[in-house]
């Protein structure tokens, strides 16, 4: 039962892009995805999308805090000030551990939906649809 129809994941770290790329085929609730491991190359990929009239925008962002050059709140800072026509993607920050200060930072910021534990599993994503399928 496919519940999204296109998610995207930004990590540079590549052994959690294979497992998450797993779990998003076998769940089957995914019909689009793709992972970027530069979120500056993401964020390029996604102004292309926001300047291409009849473009699909993921309706999630899945990413990565710690990631080399550009991280993660720098990429949210970046991707707000795009111009988006629609509904915005949601962006779900990923972390290996829920330091408090991440925590209460992706709470305050702007943008960010929620903060998880990486990697994500099946039930996160089921947990993710049921949360946002009736706002």
């Amino acid at each position: 039962m496919q519940v999204f129809n296109f998610l995207l994941f930004i990590d540079d770290d590549e052994p959690t892009n294979v497992y998450q790329e797993v779990v998003v085929k076998r769940s089957q609730l995914v019909g689009d995805y793709r992972f970027f491991t530069s979120a500056l190359d993401a964020l390029s990929f996604l102004t292309d999308l926001c300047n291409t009239p009849g473009s699909r925008l993921p309706e999630a962002i899945f990413l990565d805090i710690n990631i080399p050059r550009m991280n993660g709140w720098e990429f949210v800072e970046a991707f707000l000030q795009l111009s988006i026509s629609g509904p915005s993607p949601r962006i779900v920050m990923l972390s290996t551990s829920n330091y408090w200060r991440d925590v209460e930072r992706a709470q305050q910021t702007p943008g960010i939906d929620r903060l998880m534990t990486k990697p994500l599993h099946e039930n996160d994503l089921i947990d993710l649809f049921e949360a946002w399928k009736d706002e």
